[in-house]
C-alpha cells in the first residue's frame, strides 16, 4: 500500500505530458522509493510498448488490395505511383561541379568594375541557380536525409 506521498508523487508523475521532464521532488523521491520507482519504470515499459507501431506494410502487389481500394478511392493508383523523378548521385555531383565552374570562369571574365549592371545581374543568377539546385536536390532525395539524419 503506498502511503499519501508516494500517492502525491505518483499523481505528479502521471499527470507529466510525454518527453516532459519529471519534477526535482519526483526524482528525489523514485531514489528512495523502490516501490515507486518500480512502479515507474513499469508505466514507462508498458507505454512503450503500447506505442510501438504494431501495422506491417503490406505491397500493392496483392490484387485484392488493389481492388478494395479502387473501389473505395478510383484515384487511388495514382496517388500511390506518383514520385518525384529519380536523377542519380553521379549526375548531381556532375551538375554541380558544372556550376562552379561556371562560377569561375564568370568571376574571371566579368569583374566588378567593367560593366558593373551585367556583373550584378550574373551573381542574381548565378544565386538563383545555386538556390534551385539545393532546392532540387534536397526535395529528390528527401528519403535519404529522413533515413540518414534520423528526422
Amino acid at each position: 500500500m503506498l502511503n499519501k506521498n508516494c500517492e502525491k508523487t505518483m499523481n505528479v508523475f502521471l499527470a507529466l505530458d510525454k518527453n516532459e521532464h519529471s519534477p526535482f521532488s519526483v526524482l528525489c523521491h523514485f531514489l528512495v522509493c523502490k516501490k515507486c520507482r518500480k512502479n515507474a519504470i513499469r508505466i514507462k515499459t508498458a507505454e512503450k510498448i503500447g506505442v510501438r507501431d504494431l501495422s506491417q506494410p503490406v505491397s500493392l502487389s496483392n490484387q485484392t488490395l488493389v481492388s478494395i481500394m479502387n473501389n473505395i478511392d478510383p484515384s487511388f493508383l495514382a496517388k500511390e505511383t506518383k514520385t518525384m523523378p529519380f536523377f542519380s548521385m553521379v549526375k548531381w555531383i556532375v551538375i554541380g561541379f558544372f556550376i562552379v565552374c561556371l562560377m569561375l570562369v564568370f568571376g574571371i571574365f566579368f569583374t566588378i568594375s567593367a560593366r558593373q549592371g551585367m556583373y550584378a545581374v550574373a551573381t542574381t543568377t548565378f544565386a538563383i541557380v545555386i538556390t534551385a539546385y539545393c532546392i532540387f536536390f534536397v526535395a529528390s532525395n528527401l528519403d535519404f536525409f529522413v533515413k540518414k539524419l534520423s528526422l
